[in-house]
């Protein structure tokens, strides 16, 4: 319950890591799918890419929001309005 305060905290604040933006569409369909509680098979599957493609761009966007894993970026995903609550 702590780590979803310190989330909620800092994206109140603005706080970031890095503060880069999502940049592409391939990493917006990843972030979505993520809040939808998809795993890197499923999302593999249906951008038509490797799972370790996933894998590795799961970690550059954890990277680039500031997050530090899969529940965090879901988070970050709902509150930022990346995607719509009832998608998640």
């Amino acid at each position: 319950m702590a780590n979803v305060k310190k989330v909620f905290s800092k994206m109140a604040n603005g706080e970031q890591q890095r503060g880069e933006p999502l940049t592409t569409d391939h990493e917006k369909k990843i972030v979505k799918l993520v809040a939808q509680g998809c795993p890197n098979s499923v999302i593999a599957k249906r951008l038509s890419v490797d799972e370790r493609t996933v894998s590795e761009d799961l970690h550059r966007i954890f990277d680039k929001l500031g997050v530090s894993n899969r529940f965090e970026l879901a988070l970050y995903a709902v509150y930022r309005r990346l995607v719509n609550s009832s998608e998640a």
